[in-house]
């Protein structure tokens, strides 16, 4: 699973997904709406992705 978190709210996971394509497209989606905020894209085995918008 594929897990966009929102970083300021203590790595709360706002989005889920199998797919990784759907959950960068969800991170690029939240980056774009909430500019202010940081997200990232984290793996269940622990990887994780930063991706800026």
């Amino acid at each position: 699973m594929y897990h966009v978190q929102d970083t300021l709210a203590g790595y709360e996971s706002v989005f889920a997904s199998k797919s990784k394509r759907a959950a960068m497209a969800a991170l690029r989606r939240l980056q774009v709406a909430y500019a202010a905020r940081d997200f990232r894209l984290v793996r269940d085995d622990g990887a994780c992705w930063t991706v800026l918008a």
